[in-house]
């Protein structure tokens, strides 16, 4: 039985090759800051506004859906069971689903 002998071009594409599908593939995490100041709106109206569920949106831009599921308790501690379905940046395509409880 003859031996696969591989010469030096075939090997340097293969490499090339999975590298390429390498860099395709990887997972990669992503982080956003933002900033702002608000000198003329007094910190209750600024924490008013993030509080508020219905501005999520404008918060987070990637949200395309926004359902509120279920609310329970009374003033304190109030306990909100959200589903937020969003788009992933790096896949436009892709859609992920998180439910969670505030």
């Amino acid at each position: 039985m003859a031996r696969v002998q591989w010469k030096t071009y075939r090997t340097i594409t293969l490499f090339v090759c999975l590298f390429i599908v390498y860099l395709s593939v990887r997972v990669r995490n992503y982080e956003h800051k933002a900033f702002v100041f608000l000198p003329t709106i007094h910190p209750n109206e600024a924490w008013e506004f993030v509080a508020d569920f219905s501005n999520m949106k404008y918060l987070n831009p990637t949200i395309v859906d926004f359902d509120i599921i279920e609310e329970s308790g009374k003033l304190r501690p109030l306990e909100i069971l959200y589903q937020i379905l969003g788009k992933v940046i790096s896949l436009a395509v892709s859609a992920q689903l998180r439910c969670g409880s505030l």
